[in-house]
């Protein structure tokens, strides 16, 4: 499990969705490995 920071502040579901998703837009190379490493 990666634990993403919000520098903005915040708690809950919707702070980690963001963060989930920015983490995304920012590393697609590290999603699709660790996806990848998943399906195997």
């Amino acid at each position: 499990m990666i634990t993403i920071t919000n520098q903005k502040g915040g708690t809950g579901k919707t702070t980690t969705t963001y963060n989930l998703v920015h983490f995304i837009i920012d590393y697609p190379e590290s999603v699709a490995l660790l996806l990848f490493v998943k399906i195997n």
